[in-house]
């Protein structure tokens, strides 16, 4: 589809594979890819959203969002998030969670966050995060950040080059 193709937001319960416009909003829709500028995901799910400029997801969710600007997800979710602004999740999770800009888990969940600044808020939880400025505020949760994330990387290699380099005891067969 082209952007002549796509007037008006799709409302309706709709399946399509690939949705490309200056602007999309969809609702109650599933499509496999949406590349706009601005894309907005309202109940809805996604399996690629590439969005020039902002990508907002709203009680629906997508496989992968990559996004030139700021990505909010509310009530919603996504395995990989790639964002060159803020990034904000409330209510909801992501798998992976890169940015350029800051990230802000509210009342809700991240596996991996990367990022130069990124808050936890009362309610969230993350696995790892790696952040120049890690914020946990009360009621959110981190299980590993800097320093420790950087101690497992190292008793993991260090356990890994032992394992490889180290002769196994060969083992001896009887036959009978």
């Amino acid at each position: 589809m082209t952007s002549e193709d796509i007037k008006a937001p799709l409302d309706a319960v709709e399946l399509r594979a690939t949705v490309e416009a200056q602007e999309v909003e969809l609702r109650l829709a599933a499509v496999g890819i949406v590349k706009a500028d601005e894309v907005e995901l309202e109940k809805g799910v996604a399996g690629l959203v590439l969005a020039g400029r902002q990508a907002k997801i709203e009680q629906g969710g997508a496989r992968t969002i990559v996004s030139g600007g700021d990505t909010e997800v509310t009530q919603g979710g996504a395995a990989l998030i790639v964002s060159a602004g803020s990034t904000s999740i409330s209510r909801g999770g992501a798998g992976t969670i890169a940015s350029l800009g800051s990230i802000s888990v509210d009342r809700g969940v991240g596996a991996l966050l990367l990022a130069k600044a990124a808050t936890v808020g009362r309610g969230g939880f993350v696995g790892v995060a790696l952040a120049q400025r890690l914020t946990v505020e009360d009621g959110g949760r981190v299980l590993l950040a800097g320093r420790e994330v950087l101690a497992v990387l190292l008793v993991g290699l260090v356990a890994f080059v032992a394992g490889r380099l180290l002769p196994r005891r060969a083992r001896r067969t009887t036959s009978a």
